[in-house]
């Protein structure tokens, strides 16, 4: 399993930490994943992707993360830049209270998802 994905799920308490609109716990925590699974850069981001679900699954198993089940929402990026783009765009949009956005091996790909990734200026930082 990945050796940084414990960490990620720390910084996921944090920002939930940090949030006005994570309220209620019948919700689970969503923490929303961009992954390459098809393309050139599935041989880098599937064995990270099988990580995440192994730990969400052990997180789950022992009671959540601050009460609240979590939930890995993945989306694939084909290791298109410009789909990348798109799909995380979809995905901040279908879950706008999400925790946490994490996955990609590749830094070409990490920097076509930040800039709508970014938080908003005000927001907890």
């Amino acid at each position: 399993m990945n050796k940084y994905l414990p960490i990620l799920l720390y910084l996921a308490v944090f920002v939930v930490a940090c949030s006005s609109g994570m309220a209620g716990h019948d919700k689970p925590l969503v923490i929303g994943a961009v992954y390459n699974l098809h393309g050139l850069q599935g041989n880098l981001d599937i064995p990270s992707k099988r990580g995440a679900e192994l730990l969400v699954a052990e997180v789950n198993r022992n009671g959540g993360l601050l009460g609240q089940s979590v939930k890995l929402a993945i989306v694939d990026g084909v290791s298109n830049p410009k789909v990348i783009v798109h799909k995380t765009e979809a995905l901040l949009k279908r879950y706008p209270d999400m925790a946490a956005l994490m996955g990609l091996s590749d830094t070409d790909m990490v920097l076509a998802a930040a800039p709508v990734a970014v938080l908003p200026a005000g927001d907890c930082f």
